[in-house]
């Protein structure tokens, strides 16, 4: 979730890839992110606490310009409080 990157043989790739046509050009591809309706989209990574700064739907996505390769998900927990 937070843009690690690996080879096919498991191994981890040495750096973080980025790409400008990503949701979140900032944010590694690959990496969980976020954002609250109509907002920007953050970065979300491993975990993160926020105070919502609006009302609107949390949605979260990932971050690659070029999804139609892609595989895998993720899961996520919600706290609310």
């Amino acid at each position: 979730p937070n843009g690690d990157l690996y080879f096919a043989n498991g191994k981890a790739c040495s750096a973080n890839k980025y790409d400008k046509a990503a949701p979140l050009p900032s944010a590694p591809i690959a990496a969980l992110i976020g954002r609250i309706g109509e907002g920007r989209w953050f970065l979300v990574g491993k975990g993160l606490t926020i105070k919502a700064p609006r009302n609107g739907t949390l949605i979260l996505g990932f971050n690659d310009g070029y999804l139609s390769d892609d595989t895998g998900g993720y899961s996520a927990t919600i706290t609310i409080s």
